[in-house]
């Protein structure tokens, strides 16, 4: 049975230009803007202020570790 989508993915042609081509890392900004992450959060009850303090909180302790 094919799959169906509700939402099919874009086609590389129409997206943003800046978008991560897998050569380079993307920075936090633009994961921060992946509707991905965006339905992974939902999904597990999260949201982005949640990983917007997770990550400043572990870049905290880390620079203090250092």
């Amino acid at each position: 049975m094919p799959t169906t989508f509700a939402n099919p993915p874009t086609p590389v042609a129409d997206r943003r230009p800046n978008a991560f081509s897998g050569a380079e890392e993307p920075g936090l900004d633009e994961l921060y803007l992946d509707p991905t992450l965006h339905a992974l959060l939902r999904r597990d009850g999260l949201d982005l202020a949640d990983l917007r303090a997770f990550v400043t909180d572990t870049q905290k302790r880390l620079l203090d570790a250092a």
